[in-house]
């Protein structure tokens, strides 16, 4: 289990994926940061790659090498990477659907609220885009007269963690909810009437929790289109282009750049009807040779990006799949 406050997120979907593998009679083993790994004897091992999953198969040392392997990932955009970047084959590589781990409970979608009330659910790190967020809406106050307000809640960032990224010329309204705890969602008074809001352009982001249990419960978004994002499903969405959102943050959020994306955000919300992900029981098993000869030879920048981790290394990262992902 995930031992830190930060980890709850992997902890839901540690278990919401063991249940989705259990309901078919399988056990999969969850690969992620800090959970505690453990194999079941098998001949075929099912294994999900998620969080830093990418950087997490290099670990493939500890695979039992008498078992063959197949692998999951939570989103087609890092399927699309490890079959990119590490040459896994496609058939190996199954993808789960978010919408099975995450089902709505609400009977419909609500319609996108007027865009005046937001809400940031998340931490305040460089490539979650926090300071983009605050920057794009004093601009859009701006353009539009709203009175805008934004509501912040994160678990274990205290409020000065965000306030470093908040300018003096701010014009909005920041309130600081604090912890809500796992069920954050269910403590926002009148959900219906907020637009949560995530641009975030971390490589490391391929699911994310927050955004599944918002629209769990018919939630308006504003999101990137980078990874998991680009596959999210419903009329309430609005996508802001990943690179429109690069170009903003290169150019220390220009007047332009900015009233580029106003406008994407005032237009309609962008239906996305997508198919499922369909799980294909039938995957292609690899064996450990297969799976170390396929790891060893990912390409010097790839690796400098994945474990020599600084503000630098990370943008190219997210440069180059942004790339991948056009």
């Amino acid at each position: 289990m995930y031992r830190s406050e930060i980890g709850r997120s992997i902890t839901i979907l540690e278990h919401l994926i063991k249940l989705h593998f259990l309901k078919q009679n399988r056990n999969a083993t969850i690969f992620c940061d800090n959970l505690d790994i453990t194999f079941k004897k098998s001949d075929v091992v099912d294994i999900v790659l998620f969080g830093h999953g990418l950087k997490n198969i290099f670990s493939y040392k500890l695979f039992p090498r008498t078992s063959r392997f197949t692998f999951w990932v939570l989103n087609s955009n890092f399927k699309k990477r490890f079959v990119h970047y590490l040459g896994l084959p496609s058939d190996s590589i199954g993808v789960l659907d978010r919408y099975e781990l995450f089902p709505p409970i609400v009977e419909r979608e609500y319609d996108l609220p007027k865009l005046s009330n937001f809400i940031y659910s998340g931490r305040p790190l460089t490539l979650k885009n926090f300071e983009l967020t605050i920057m794009l809406l004093n601009h859009y106050k701006k353009m539009t007269n709203e009175a805008v307000k934004l509501e912040v809640c994160s678990p274990m960032f205290k409020k000065s963690d965000f306030i470093r990224y908040i300018p003096e010329s701010n014009d909005i309204e920041i309130e600081f909810l604090g912890d809500l705890g796992i069920d954050w969602y269910k403590k926002v008074e009148n959900p219906h009437d907020k637009t949560l809001i995530n641009l975030s352009l971390d490589p490391f982001d391929d699911f994310n929790v927050s955004v599944a249990q918002w629209q769990q419960i018919g939630g308006g978004t504003i999101v990137s289109t980078f990874g998991p994002y680009a596959h999210l499903r419903g009329k309430n969405i609005i996508r802001i282009s990943s690179n429109k959102l690069l170009e903003s943050i290169d150019c220390d959020y220009s007047e332009n750049s900015l009233d580029t994306i106003v406008e994407i955000m005032c237009k309609s919300s962008q239906e996305n009807s997508l198919l499922a992900s369909s799980d294909d029981l039938s995957l292609k098993s690899l064996s450990w040779d297969e799976v170390a000869s396929f790891v060893e030879n990912v390409p010097r920048n790839i690796r400098d990006g994945l474990f020599r981790q600084n503000s630098y290394t990370l943008c190219n990262l997210t440069r180059e799949m942004i790339n991948g992902e056009s």
